[in-house]
């Protein structure tokens, strides 16, 4: 039984990671879909975008790291190596899908992230899955199929829905390659969450830096900026949201487990939706509602029993839960979320 220093503790960090993340998706949306300027230009650098977040978080994570006395990575720099590259392509899609399809659409769409992820991580992380896993995955597939049908597409879905919803594809198993090489990695070390934070970042900004140089993104990125300096504005709020987000989200684990977290951000993703559904008219359907109420519901009880399998099998084998999970655990956590949110 929490404490009720503890309990307004849970409230307060709740409420921080709804907030952030559901404020930030709104002014990413904002960012990706509305003209600006006279010339109703629309914001079309998704590299450079990634690549200002992901300087700024290894930034960041450097600061925090140098503050303080914090272990040492330990990890082989491979990992991040190959894990920023599926990273990085699979931020850049879906910010990019954003543009033809509805964020109601790609926030729901994410929910299919265990398809790839399980496939792959078969295949090339060696894991395996309980039977009950399948079968919310199963429900989850169904609730998404149900959801992305449309009879017909009209102008508010963008100029090319195909386009999108190829573009998400391709980012959900670039997620799938994530996940299956980030079990790779955990078999061999489990980086904190800030070495996490910091190198992978790293390597993101090292690619998106040579994409910059070679491409002219980088230089219509900084005239785009000075035509349109209110966009300076939107996506500092973007990246700040997020820093305080992963942070929150680091002190959830630590203090309380992942399970709340688990809870926490799939209230999330609703309330997301429903935030867009209201600001930018992005109406959905009854069958819609119905599709994302099975599909949140799944994600709910997928979150609740892993959890919960998690702990049994701890405590079979005498190990101490919350040491485990502070030490080892929170990375991971982390990590998951993070690459969740475009990545949200």
């Amino acid at each position: 039984m929490l404490l009720r220093h503890q309990q307004l503790k849970l409230i307060g960090l709740a409420i921080a990671i709804l907030f952030c993340y559901s404020l930030s998706a709104i002014f990413q949306e904002k960012v990706l879909r509305r003209p600006y300027g006279d010339k109703n230009e629309r914001f079309t650098f998704a590299f450079a975008f990634a690549f200002v977040q992901s300087a700024i978080y290894a930034t960041v994570a450097k600061g925090v790291i140098m503050s303080h006395d914090h272990p040492k990575n330990e990890t082989p720099q491979r990992y991040y190596c190959i894990i920023g590259v599926f990273y990085v392509l699979g931020k850049v899609t879906s910010y990019i899908s954003l543009r033809y399809i509805p964020y109601p659409t790609q926030v729901v769409g994410k929910s299919a992230k265990p398809i790839p992820v399980m496939l792959l991580g078969v295949l090339i992380g060696r894991k395996t899955y309980t039977v009950y896993k399948y079968i919310f995955v199963v429900i989850i597939v169904i609730g998404v199929a149900l959801f992305s049908f449309k009879e017909k597409y009209d102008k508010k879905d963008g100029e090319d829905p195909i386009l999108g919803i190829i573009l998400f594809s391709v980012s959900l198993l670039m997620d799938g390659f994530l996940g299956a090489f980030e079990e790779r990695m955990r078999s061999v070390s489990k980086p904190t969450p800030l070495n996490l934070m910091l190198f992978m970042n790293a390597w993101n900004t090292l690619y998106l830096t040579i994409f910059l140089l070679i491409s002219n993104e980088g230089v219509e990125f900084f005239y785009f900026c000075q035509r349109n300096p209110i966009v300076i504005r939107d996506l500092s709020i973007v990246v700040v949201l997020g820093i305080c987000g992963q942070f929150c989200i680091t002190s959830m684990i630590s203090n309380f487990g992942a399970l709340p977290l688990s809870l926490v951000t799939t209230l999330r993703k609703f309330v997301t939706v429903l935030l867009s559904v209201i600001i930018f008219n992005n109406v959905l359907s009854i069958r819609q509602w119905i599709a994302a109420t099975i599909i949140f519901t799944a994600l709910f009880l997928d979150g609740y029993f892993s959890k919960k399998g998690k702990k049994k099998d701890k405590q079979k084998e005498n190990v101490d839960v919350e040491e485990d999970k502070v030490k080892n655990g929170i990375a991971n956590e982390v990590f998951n979320e993070k690459t969740d949110d475009t990545k949200l």
